[in-house]
């Protein structure tokens, strides 16, 4: 629930879609609607459909559409989840979302979870989103929004499996962000020159950086902006490290998670150049080794499907977060030969780290066919990117000084982690393994806004370069992805770039090309994403004289989030001795490892080897229990499920579209 919850959070705060991990026995859906559908029909094509009010949006190809006199609904190909949208004459918006349940699904009486009302964009006047209650073994998202216009609400009803909306999360995000209605209309930039970053527009930009660092409680960040092929503005905020007093500065290197993904495309494009390989070169025919566990499948996916987010692949990132120590880049790559994709190729977007590691391997195995794979993707890194682009503090293991990693504790302390936190990003390089500095990523954003040129001369050549711009998938009706890069036009003008978060660091990177503006975030806490999408919204508000939405939108994330975990916390409990007793142990699941469990002193303490984290425990509602756990950097976010089988203690860690089985080792 989590997954779609902030997703749609997100999408109420008015931030862009950048854009963990389920279970497969769930209960099934609510009835709905009453009364049998007068037609259902399903989509041949993306369909702009209208409602009874006039209003518009897109439903996906391949999804089922259906109408009564109550509303319409849509729901996915695999009849996993559904959509139904009410029109109400009311001016309250919580009332219109129990009266449109009430219409749909008589007797429906969810526990309302929490209530919140975000700021509106677009010329709403109302905004309300109310999340259920559900068990861990239903594995079910149940959300209600009612969006206000004058008089009339627009309730979206949302209830379905967390597998189906982890598949197709960007088709939801689609109707959703696409619906429009009479007197709604959407801020545009188009046709507007940028302004100039003089001197009193970047200093008012650092007050607000420095601002919403604080409100976000971001320890330390970094920011670097480009304009007419100069960098024009490059300064470091707060700490390196919390508490310590260590200042940084521009030249302090962050790790920058998938932004390492952009540069690795850049790699390809390169190699596409020197003719060594083809965006259209079969993997297996550069990399012999890669399988998955289709073998038709294997066949099809190209060196460009890698990069993609196109084959359906899912995300399977506890698979290299958990089990890491001895792990090579080898194994990585063998390790996807249990694996298949779950939507079709070019049907939704579907992001995968573990097939951007492959296409990042591939590409350096073409080049150092003798060498290990993360050897020759370090080697081929430092030859065709970092040297060319005069990226001298760019690596791929951490430099001698560094910001440190940071999470969040349950209940919201901020804490410093150790940064072995962050190896099990090195199996999976090409996808967020790099180490970077905000003056290092300018150069990278000067070459893009300078079509393959920097410093006057041609590093790339610009038709590769722009490959990697051209859509692969649809993501929303306004964003796609590219190769390694996300392409958003929501406001008349389009923005490239890509977001990155690892277990203890938050970045982003963005620019405009028609513009020549570009600016990088770079950052030491983990989840720090609606920080860095407010300087991206608070950029764009200096450029176009945008709508003042910034700081409203982030005093209001800040807020709710505070809120939000405070409430979780509460229901954490200390595991008592006997809990404790029953529960210690040695558990192994064949893909993430294994865990043991052990008392240490008053607390409980789960430890993978690469990591360990104190305990609590969680009483659900259905009257299961949870073992939470409170440390960074899972705190609050992973939760292991008890059930006993055969009588024994087993633990099950629920991922959207996979489940794994930590049994007891004898």
């Amino acid at each position: 629930m989590k997954r779609l919850a902030s997703l749609l959070f997100l999408a109420a705060c008015g931030t862009s879609h950048n854009a963990k991990h389920g279970i497969n026995h769930v209960d099934e859906l609510a009835t709905r609607p009453t009364v049998a559908p007068a037609s259902e029909r399903q989509l041949v094509a993306d369909e702009k459909v209208t409602t009874s009010s006039e209003a518009t949006f897109t439903a996906s190809k391949g999804w089922y559409l259906s109408q009564t006199k109550d509303g319409l609904t849509v729901s996915d190909p695999e009849r996993a989840a559904t959509l139904t949208i009410v029109e109400l004459d009311d001016a309250d918006g919580v009332h219109a979302i129990e009266h449109a349940w009430q219409v749909t699904t008589p007797g429906f009486s969810r526990k309302v979870l929490r209530t919140m009302k975000p700021p509106v964009h677009d010329g709403w006047d109302e905004l309300v989103q109310v999340t259920y209650e559900t068990s861990p073994a239903e594995a079910r998202v149940i959300v209600a929004i009612a969006q206000r216009k004058g008089g009339k609400q627009y309730v979206f009803l949302i209830d379905g499996k967390q597998s189906g909306f982890d598949k197709r999360s960007a088709q939801f995000m689609t109707a959703l962000r696409s619906f429009k209605a009479k007197g709604v209309e959407q801020e545009s930039f188009a046709g507007k020159e940028a302004h100039e970053l003089d001197e009193t527009r970047l200093a008012a930009f650092a007050t607000f950086v420095e601002s919403a660092r604080k409100k976000a409680r971001v320890p330390g960040v970094a920011v670097a902006i480009v304009s007419g092929g100069h960098v024009v503005f490059a300064k470091g905020f707060g700490e390196r490290e919390l508490g310590k007093s260590n200042a940084v500065s521009p030249e302090t290197p962050f790790m920058i998670g998938s932004m390492t993904k952009p540069l690795s495309t850049l790699l390809i494009a390169k190699l596409v150049d020197e003719k060594k390989i083809d965006w259209e070169t079969p993997v297996t025919s550069v990399l012999p080794s890669f399988a998955l566990a289709d073998s038709e499948v294997t066949k099809k996916v190209l060196m460009r499907h890698t990069a993609c987010a196109c084959t359906g692949m899912p995300r399977r990132d506890l698979e290299f977060l958990f089990e890491y120590d001895g792990v090579t880049a080898e194994d990585r790559v063998a390790s996807m030969r249990t694996m298949k994709p779950t939507t079709g190729f070019g049907e939704t977007f579907q992001y995968s780290n573990l097939l951007v590691a492959v296409g990042g391997y591939a590409a350096a195995h073409a080049a150092h066919p003798s060498e290990k794979l993360a050897m020759a993707y370090e080697h081929a890194m430092n030859e065709r990117v970092f040297r060319p682009l005069g990226m001298k503090h760019s690596t791929l293991a951490a430099p001698d000084v560094h910001a440190m990693p940071h999470g969040q504790r349950s209940g919201g302390d901020i804490v410093a982690m150790p940064l072995q936190i962050e190896g099990g990003i090195r199996s999976v390089g090409p996808a967020g393994a790099a180490w970077s500095t905000v003056l290092d990523m300018s150069r990278y954003l000067l070459l893009e806004l300078g079509d393959g040129q920097l410093d006057g001369q041609r590093v790339v050549s610009n038709v590769n370069l722009m490959r990697r711009r051209q859509p692969q998938v649809k993501i929303t009706d306004d964003s796609e992805y590219g190769l390694g890069l996300m392409m958003n036009h929501a406001r008349g003008i389009q923005v490239v770039g890509h977001g990155g978060n690892t277990l203890g660091f938050s970045s982003d990177m963005f620019f405009l090309p028609a513009h020549k503006v570009g600016m990088v975030v770079l950052t030491n806490l983990s989840g720090a994403n609606r920080f860095t999408r407010a300087l991206q919204r608070r950029l764009l508000e200096v450029l176009f004289d945008g709508r003042d939405e910034a700081d409203r939108d982030l005093d209001f994330a800040a807020t709710a989030s505070r809120k939000i975990e405070s409430e979780e916390a509460n229901k954490v409990n200390v595991i008592d001795e006997l809990t404790a007793k029953a529960w210690a142990g040695v558990y192994r699941d064949d893909d993430l490892g294994s865990l043991k469990v052990a008392r240490r002193g008053e607390k409980l303490f789960v430890d993978a080897g690469e990591w360990a984290s104190s305990a609590g425990l969680r009483k659900n509602e259905d009257g299961t229990d949870s073992m939470v756990l409170l440390d960074p950097p899972w705190a609050g976010g992973l939760q292991l499920n008890v059930k006993k089988v055969d009588g024994k203690v087993t633990f099950v860690l629920a991922s959207p579209q996979h489940e794994y089985v930590f049994r007891p080792v004898p």
